[in-house]
């Protein structure tokens, strides 16, 4: 192990390589699935009856969110990652012994979050009030929001994007001969399962109807998002943080716009990423796969 201290802590040498096959089949699979999901199930006049005594018999705790990211653990992480690919949970970042200091990370996140929001809304003049998203959605469905972010939108997405495609990607950049010096493997690494990450959005901007220079807009946030998210997981060695951070970056704020609350998750991810020495000093955890990934 390299005794220099590294600002990225995840080694990611040290997580096991599955073959490119399970690789091509897994990438096939998210645009597959999000192609299905966005642009044939939901716009199809028999879902809606399906799901909706499920939704309403729910009060709207479970939405057709959480029942899509839910289709997409069974038919993509469980039968090709795990079980076809022999990936182990440890390899794609679940390490149960972190979730404590995910949770009280991402706590701190969210109350700062808020407080910064409504600092802002009270500063600029606004009244002390919750955004129209939450006070027309009503408790149980603004909970169900909650439920199908930070259990099915964001496990998933983190597991296949940072903690699976990221990883498995820098291992094959590895074995190809390139005399490139790790780092530039990395960025080659971001910069390929990052973009996958914003490409398997386009369905669902379409199924929106978004606009292509819309598209062209989001998709680039994303792509941002993910790069920004990557970079915490690197960071912190905790994929629970990531998953949180990305939750929390999906859901509106309780005082001020979604503009509004964006920058301010940005702000408090780059404080997160700059900041993370000091508390991870402040909170030991003995974590398996430690060692510095840039040598």
């Amino acid at each position: 192990m390299n005794n220099k201290k590294s600002f990225f802590r995840l080694d990611l040498n040290a997580y096991k390589e599955t073959k490119w096959p399970i690789i091509a089949g897994v990438v096939f699979s998210v645009f597959f699935w999000g192609i299905v999901l966005n642009l044939i199930v939901y716009p199809s006049k028999w879902v809606l009856p399906i799901l909706k005594p499920i939704i309403t018999g729910t009060h709207q705790l479970v939405n057709g969110t959480f029942i899509g990211y839910l289709l997409l653990f069974i038919v993509i992480v469980y039968p090709i990652i795990f079980y076809i690919g022999k990936v182990n949970k440890k390899d794609v970042g679940i390490e149960w012994k972190l979730l404590p200091q995910a949770l009280i990370v991402v706590s701190v996140f969210w109350v700062a979050a808020q407080t910064i929001g409504l600092v802002f809304t009270l500063v600029s003049g606004g009244s002390l009030s919750f955004t129209t998203y939450w006070t027309s959605a009503g408790l149980t469905a603004g909970l169900g929001v909650y439920i199908s972010q930070f259990f099915g939108c964001a496990p998933w997405e983190e597991i296949v994007f940072r903690g699976f495609l990221l990883l498995q990607v820098f291992l094959k950049l590895k074995k190809q001969n390139l005399q490139f010096h790790p780092l530039f493997r990395l960025i080659i690494a971001l910069i390929i399962s990052q973009g996958i990450f914003a490409l398997f959005h386009i369905p669902n901007q379409i199924y929106n109807g978004a606009s292509s220079a819309d598209m062209i807009f989001t998709l680039s946030k994303i792509f941002l998002l993910g790069i920004i998210i990557s970079l915490i997981y690197l960071r912190t060695k905790n994929l629970f943080i990531a998953m949180g951070i990305h939750a929390l970056w999906n859901l509106p704020n309780l005082f001020v716009s979604d503009n509004i609350g964006g920058f301010i998750a940005v702000i408090l991810a780059l404080v997160l990423l700059v900041g993370w020495s000091l508390f991870s000093k402040a909170n030991p955890v003995k974590i398996s796969k430690q060692a510095d990934i840039i040598a």
